[in-house]
């Protein structure tokens, strides 16, 4: 603009664009100096400088236009007609809602329109035909203007409607989702434990009586853990962290993981790579570890395949879609991949989207990952996902190295 200005004055000569170019650049360097000062709610005070600097701008600049398009000069006219019609789509592409500038942006554009208009038809000594068409037709723009404004804003006002109604049609979705996946777990679970309780009440003896107690109290500790796999994913569980031996761990849930593994799927754990320990709840990790390797088992179905796990010294800018975490920390990197169909970019980038799945209605709640992400943010790392070449999915599981103290206890 500046530039534009003094391409202007020195073509005129004319100090008129000199002090044109100190309001416009005022009213907008205050317009967003004040911008830079608004955080949260503003006063009325606040709000009404913002959009007098706001109408000041966007009218000297329509005033320039209007100047330059009646002058006797083709140049200038071509100048002030084409800045008119920037400013004119400027406008449509910015204004979204009815708010004071925009009526005033559509007020003096239009009015722009037919001042030049007017004027040109005052100068013009053609014929009345002539006449004629200059005056119809800047009425036919400026109504043409206004028109197209009031599409664009009843335009926006739909698509905020449909978006709306798209966000709590997902919302009633995802809590269909949710219930049908809880629903189904819970039942069983307490059909588990009313049936354990009942035989316990038909017991004849103190042994049997003892077995039918424990398997009810196994059932409701899985519906437990249940509610810790919602907290985890709600960020809100009550983590007991420790310090996991990691060779040591994952041996075991080998062990535990294979009792729910058909014999089509391998299950392999580099322990000779495994880093030595990670600060966490062992049960959360156990059960992170656990959904992971069910998830993938059914990525596999019905011929099953390969699922490793390793667990290596994470290595900072190592991966470009690895999160960020703190430079001044270790941690580890644990991985579970499988050997399944992978998924593409969308599903990627969408997996860890809270009730998301791709299993079909009544087999997935879409809990799952956002609990394995929830447990590691909550830990203090990270998590993200991977399909090299689309072929099999990676889950990388990013954790504070140990030993080490605890965020919460660093005071």
């Amino acid at each position: 603009v500046m530039l534009a200005g003094g391409l202007l004055y020195a073509a005129t000569s004319q100090p008129l664009m000199l002090v044109w170019i100190l309001i416009y650049l005022s009213a907008n360097l205050i317009y967003l100096f004040m911008l830079t000062r608004t955080s949260g709610p503003v006063s009325g005070a606040h709000y009404a400088t913002l959009v007098a600097m706001n109408m000041i701008g966007s009218g000297s600049f329509s005033f320039m236009a209007i100047y330059l398009s009646v002058q006797d000069s083709a140049a200038l006219q071509t100048v002030g007609i084409c800045g008119l019609a920037v400013h004119a789509m400027f406008n449509l592409s910015r204004h979204y809602k009815k708010i004071a500038i925009t009526y005033w942006d559509t007020f003096s554009i239009s009015m722009s329109c037919l001042i030049i208009g007017v004027v040109h038809l005052i100068n013009f000594e053609g014929q009345w035909g002539e006449q004629l068409l200059i005056g119809f037709g800047s009425i036919a723009v400026a109504g043409y203007y206004v028109m197209a404004q009031k599409s664009v804003l009843d335009l926006n006002e739909r698509l905020d409607a449909i978006h709306e109604e798209t966000a709590q049609m997902q919302k009633m979705r995802a809590l269909g989702q949710l219930t049908s996946g809880i629903a189904h777990d819970f039942n069983n679970l307490l059909t588990a434990m009313r049936g354990n309780v009942e035989l316990a009440e038909l017991a004849e003896t103190d042994e049997d009586r003892a077995i039918s107690m424990t398997e009810a109290k196994k059932a409701a500790d899985r519906a437990a853990r249940l509610v810790n796999h919602l907290l985890a994913f709600s960020h809100k569980a009550r983590l007991r962290p420790v310090i996991i031996d990691l060779p040591v761990f994952l041996e075991e849930f080998q062990r535990v993981a294979l009792r729910v593994l058909p014999a089509c799927v391998q299950l392999d754990i580099d322990l000779d790579r495994v880093a030595p320990r990670v600060w966490g709840d062992p049960d959360q990790f156990e059960a992170a570890l656990l959904n992971l390797a069910v998830n993938a088992r059914e990525a596999m179905e019905p011929f099953g395949g390969r699922i490793q796990i390793t667990a290596t010294p994470f290595e900072h800018g190592g991966s470009v879609a690895a999160p960020q975490v703190p430079l001044d920390m270790s941690f580890v990197e644990v991985c579970v991949s499988d050997s399944g169909p992978g998924a593409n970019k969308e599903t990627l980038s969408r997996m860890a989207e809270p009730f998301f799945t791709t299993k079909a209605i009544g087999q997935g709640s879409g809990l799952g990952l956002s609990m394995v992400k929830g447990f590691a943010e909550q830990s203090g790392g990270a998590a993200y996902f991977s399909s090299p070449h689309g072929k099999g999915l990676n889950i990388h599981l990013i954790l504070p190295a140990g030993p080490r103290l605890h965020p919460s206890e660093q005071k």
